[in-house]
């Protein structure tokens, strides 16, 4: 019944839009533009050489957002809505699809293989800056700890040290300025120096970690190092180049906000910005030095994105033909079924897909203080056993049929299985009651009282724990689903659902930070680079230089990422393995998919599934790719096309 009344509604909706060429700017709420001066007048483009003149198609884009763009000055954007424009304006030198990257504006991925990254021995001596053996950046002085290029940790006394440093060297391809200048590697080393600058936001973690970035050529640019750094994410280090030329005269503060660099850009993508109508409109039109241009792209006569903050107004203009492309954000899971039944009767095309995040439970395997195991509470969840039993017990596909209308995948890893480094032979563990139950039943959780309720055979206390959750939909009812799930394993569950400020504060005073839950609702973003320490020992969160009983290394303070409290020695041999070898040798994939077989098997945490995105779109727009590894479906807003069929 929901379902017929939302999509009655959207139709009504359509029917109002007709009779209106747009919907009144007080119906829309938006977000208060930021205080600029903004012109709605076409930007006068002076050229230095011959421009392409796109033929004349008749097709122009429309792209509804439920944002407006913060800022479009390219170290300054950080919402999911700036970067969205910012793939038209300006060309991406590398994206990323399935997890794997490819070259776009650049000539090639940079490899081991191909020789674009490579480590040479350097010789390091007294005052010289390193990352030393716990990756600080410092002067070397007596009394440092190193690691040396034969791999081996030393305390610096004085002597010169021979170390590693990571160099990688960048091939652009020749590509213009939408005012007619070429792009240089002068342009990216003018992009870093900005990044670099005090002034400038984002993190610095890797910009302090450099030894050089220089031009060597006119489209080639050298990162190095410090010594005793080593990034395995180094295909990303190139910076994205920037029109020296144009802003040379203002300062990296003022850039911040400046019209020319975050209204008004000058970009060398295949789009030029020619209009910002704060809060209502962006529009672009083709750059006519676009270095692609020969191919017939962009493919389209402009580009307009739309601000509108309701989804039903949104998909009604999709609907109507006002918009051609509404975008993931605000496109809630339950409007699956709105979109199923909407592409039945061919109104729309929606592509949904699993998408980066994905949802979990995290044991508290070894808890801390006075809610440590024995202390606070009997020790439920160090018997690998009770962990796995209770994975058994929950029907997960289920779950994403329930919530998710199967538009996702049961997960079994820490990464999903389009993932390059994925061990397609991790433990899985199936729904299985009868399974789980006897395991319960081995480790001595019994329910000797017939209560339908376990109880510790120590304490004799109930096996009663809590989950924390979000206020999120989808966190709730997959907390209502293992409740349920696990009362059939004699667990009974309370669900402690926590508003943000509470349950995402930082801090040792932080539940799941200071390790003091039961269980915890949470999520993690696959990345290109498995992050794999996330359950190492040496990540586990206590006081600064305290030993941890349990796996016998020393707490690095309350940022370690392993909340569970769970350790492994053949763990830790294998991810700090995948860490050490180098992309694209066998031994980094062997280490990848060796520590996911042994997280696998133990479980500190239960994968569920990666929570899908839905992008919509009109008949028109033949494909869209909205790959998980990117940060927006219009990655390749170039090659949007609108196509009559």
């Amino acid at each position: 019944m929901r379902l017929h009344l939302l999509f009655g509604t959207l139709l009504l909706l359509v029917a109002l839009a007709q009779f209106s060429c747009r919907t009144p700017p007080s119906e829309t709420a938006v977000a208060e533009p930021p205080p600029i001066t903004v012109t709605s007048e076409r930007v006068a483009r002076t050229a230095t050489d011959t421009p392409t003149v796109p033929p004349q198609s008749g097709k122009h884009l429309a792209i509804c957002m439920s944002e407006e763009p913060s800022s479009l000055y390219w170290h300054g954007a950080s919402t999911l809505f700036d970067r969205a424009v910012l793939h038209g304006l300006y060309e991406n030198d590398l994206t990323s699809l399935s997890y794997r990257y490819q070259p776009r504006g650049l000539e090639r991925v940079p490899s081991l293989a191909n020789g674009g990254m490579a480590t040479r021995v350097v010789p390091v001596d007294a005052g010289e800056l390193v990352v030393d053996a716990r990756g600080d950046v410092v002067a070397l002085e007596e009394g440092v700890q190193a690691i040396t290029a034969d791999g081996e940790t030393v305390t610096f006394e004085g002597n010169t040290l021979l170390m590693e440093q990571q160099v990688v060297d960048f091939v652009m391809k020749q590509r213009f300025w939408a005012d007619g200048q070429p792009v240089t590697a002068s342009d990216s080393v003018y992009s870093f120096a900005l990044a670099a600058d005090p002034d400038t936001p984002g993190q610095k973690g890797k910009i302090e970690r450099t030894d050089s970035y220089q031009a060597t050529g006119n489209l080639t640019v050298r990162w190095a190092g410090l010594p005793g750094f080593r990034d395995n994410d180094f295909q990303t280090l190139f910076q994205q180049p920037l029109p020296r030329h144009a802003w040379e005269g203002l300062s990296a503060a003022e850039l911040i906000t400046a019209e020319a660099s975050s209204r008004l850009p000058v970009g060398d993508g295949p789009y030029m910005i020619v209009e910002w109508v704060a809060g209502e409109s962006i529009r672009l039109e083709p750059n006519p030095y676009y270095y692609r241009a020969q191919e017939s792209l962009p493919r389209v006569d402009s580009v307009t994105f739309k601000f509108i903050a309701d989804n039903n107004q949104r998909l009604s203009q999709l609907l109507a033909g006002e918009c051609h492309i509404v975008t993931h954000d605000g496109l809630d899971t339950e409007l699956i079924p709105f979109f199923d039944e909407a592409e039945e009767a061919q109104l729309l095309k929606a592509s949904t897909r699993p998408g980066p995040v994905g949802l979990e439970v995290t044991f508290g395997v070894n808890s801390w203080s006075d809610y440590g195991d024995g202390a606070g509470r009997p020790d439920w969840f160090e018997d690998v056993r009770v962990r796995q039993a209770m994975a058994m017990c929950v029907n997960r596909q289920q779950i994403v049929n329930s919530i998710l209308y199967g538009r996702s995948d049961v997960a079994h890893s820490t990464l999903p299985d389009i993932h390059p480094l994925y061990a397609g032979d991790v433990s899985q563990w199936p729904f299985d009651l009868s399974a789980a139950n006897a395991l319960l039943d081995e480790v001595g959780f019994l329910d000797n009282d017939e209560d339908g309720i376990r109880e510790d055979p120590i304490t004799g206390n109930a096996f009663r724990v809590s989950l924390i959750t979000g206020l999120d939909q989808i966190e709730r009812r997959v907390g209502q689903l293992l409740q349920e799930a696990w009362r059939d394993c004699g667990i009974d569950l309370v669900i402690e659902a926590l508003p943000d400020p509470l349950r995402l504060a930082g801090g040792e005073d932080n539940r799941l930070i200071g390790r003091r839950f039961d269980l915890v609702l949470t999520s993690s973003t696959a990345t290109n680079v498995p992050q794999c320490d996330r359950f190492s020992s040496w990540q586990i969160g206590g006081p600064l230089g305290e030993t941890d009983p349990q796996s016998g290394a020393v707490f690095s303070g309350w940022d370690g990422s392993n909340h569970t409290g769970w350790s492994d020695p053949a763990f830790d041999v294998a991810c700090a393995s995948a860490l050490e070898a180098l992309p694209g040798t066998p031994e980094h994939i062997l280490s990848h998919q060796q520590a996911q077989n042994i997280f696998s098997q133990n479980l500190p945490l239960l994968p569920l599934f990666y929570i899908p995105r839905t992008t919509a779109t009109s008949p028109e727009v033949p494909h869209i790719n909205n790959d998980p590894s990117q940060n927006s479906e219009l990655w390749n807003l170039f090659a949007l096309d609108l196509v009559q069929e």
